[in-house]
């Protein structure tokens, strides 16, 4: 199993955004260059385990969300990803989304 680091670098963002901090101050909170914070946040650079436990506790995250993408109090921790997830979907693509999610549902 590979490390997707695109798929961390989103979570990161979302949650910096969540607390209304900007790159460049989660980049001076980590003592990192902000231009290095935005390629973690691409996903165009490797995160260390450390520093990945670090942005969790600045950010105040568990940092199995950024690892495994769960966080075990939210009842709903998989809304806000999958809702990134289709910001990106075109207008068909959604649709198809749609009919998937309600076909799911029909089936229970």
């Amino acid at each position: 199993m590979s490390v997707d680091y695109k798929i961390i670098g989103k979570r990161i963002k979302s949650s910096r955004k969540q607390l209304k901090m900007t790159q460049e101050e989660l980049a001076e909170k980590l003592d990192i260059s902000s231009s290095f914070e935005s390629r973690m946040e691409r996903g165009a650079t490797k995160i260390s385990l450390e520093m990945i436990s670090r942005i969790a506790t600045i950010l105040e995250v568990p940092i199995t969300y950024f690892v495994a993408g769960t966080v075990e109090q939210s009842e709903n921790f998989l809304l806000e990803e999958l809702g990134d997830i289709v910001k990106e979907f075109d207008l068909k693509d959604k649709k198809l989304l749609l009919e998937i999610a309600k076909l799911i549902q029909n089936y229970k």
